[in-house]
């Protein structure tokens, strides 16, 4: 029996709900795949049994959201630049159905060329065949092809170059086996030159020694 003297007895307190405790900590680690549904479920059994935690499932579910955030602006504003120029500096890969004279629709760098598209060189066109050469031997690696195929085709444009009114408009590009199999099985450089601009050409390149 009690009397209006006696101290109440405490209430029991609800009690915090574990999925909000662990959507904050995932959430402050970065693991937003995890504390958002996380936080999203604790929100529904707190609202649902009355329990505590929706401060913290809250807070989980925020610092997820600020990660996103960090991350998407580090890669709009931080990406590396300058890797397709870089490419584009270097030269591209075999092709085997490319001869001298001939006028390439287009060209690209790839690991895979197996073939270009050739035009009539009075039909507008990226690149022009120039010299070609043959290589030899074993197998030098991938940065020495590159080496060997950029010093054997600026040694052999200059010739046919040297004469050409549109020389300061041009700059080379170079087609080479990249690997092994492709050193082995198509052996040939392709030395081509095209418009520094990037433009079209519309005629063959006059040259010393062309004769049309």
């Amino acid at each position: 029996m009690t009397t209006a003297d006696d101290p109440e007895p405490p209430s029991e307190q609800p009690e915090t709900n574990r999925l909000a405790v662990g959507s904050l900590i995932l959430g402050l680690l970065g693991m937003c795949f995890l504390a958002m549904p996380l936080g999203m479920i604790a929100l529904a059994q707190i609202r649902r049994r009355g329990q505590r935690g929706g401060v913290l499932a809250r807070a989980g579910m925020a610092a997820s959201g600020c990660y996103v955030l960090v991350a998407v602006v580090a890669l709009v504003f931080f990406a590396p630049e300058g890797s397709s120029e870089k490419e584009a500096a270097e030269p591209a890969t075999f092709t085997k159905n490319l001869s001298v004279g001939d006028c390439v629709e287009s060209v690209r760098e790839s690991n895979t060329i197996m073939s270009m598209p050739v035009v009539p060189c009075d039909q507008p066109h990226a690149a022009e065949v120039i010299t070609q050469f043959s290589v030899t031997g074993p197998w030098p690696g991938r940065d020495e092809s590159v080496r060997r195929a950029d010093a054997r085709c600026s040694e052999d444009l200059t010739p046919e170059l040297i004469d050409s009114p549109m020389l300061t408009e041009l700059r080379s590009f170079i087609y080479f086996p990249a690997n092994e199999m492709q050193w082995r099985n198509f052996p040939t450089v392709s030395c081509l030159v095209m418009r520094v601009d990037g433009k079209d050409l519309t005629q063959k390149i006059p040259r010393c020694g062309f004769r049309g």
